[in-house]
């Protein structure tokens, strides 16, 4: 991931978090951002059988925090991930791959949705309590949703027609 994508992704990034009134005892927070494809998921070679084709997508997450002692928090969060996939540079691709082949693609979108459990730290680095180290420990399941397509090839007044189902999967 390139420092330009990191400095995106933390400026359009929005978070809010919700205390209780006297004191912070536990509090919700709410994510709401974009959500940029990295590794294989960016990446836009047919020939590889591992790319994904996404873009640019969208990210929601709500989390909660419970302090366990003045220093450290039991965390428990869920997100939603969502990237459209780029039709268009798949059929470029399997044009190039397939050459003298017309291909007309319609693809589904990714999705991704991670529940993570864990516990978060946190420490002041400055007395006024300006400055706080926060770092976070988190284990947990991810329902990644890789998207169906179909599409048709043309050849010499040919037609063929392609499809592939829409496949979810667990991970720990």
């Amino acid at each position: 991931m390139t420092i330009q994508k990191l400095l995106l992704f933390g400026a359009m990034t929005i978070s809010f978090g919700l205390f209780a009134q006297n004191e912070p005892k536990s509090s919700i927070s709410i994510l709401l951002g974009p959500s940029i494809p990295i590794s294989d998921l960016a990446a836009k070679n047919f020939t590889t059988g591992s790319s994904g084709y996404a873009e640019t997508g969208r990210m929601l997450g709500l989390g909660f925090n419970y302090p366990i002692n003045a220093k450290w928090d039991a965390i428990v969060s869920v997100s939603v991930l969502q990237h459209k996939t780029n039709d268009r540079e798949i059929e470029v691709s399997m044009n190039k791959t397939y050459q003298g082949v017309d291909h007309n693609i319609t693809a589904d979108d990714w999705s991704a949705i991670p529940i993570l459990a864990g516990v978060q730290g946190n420490f002041l680095l400055k007395e006024e309590g300006k400055l706080i180290f926060t770092p976070k420990v988190q284990i947990g399941l991810i329902n990644v949703t890789m998207p169906g397509f179909r599409g048709e090839g043309k050849v010499r007044g040919f037609k063929s027609f392609l499809a592939q189902n829409s496949v979810s999967a667990v991970s720990f």
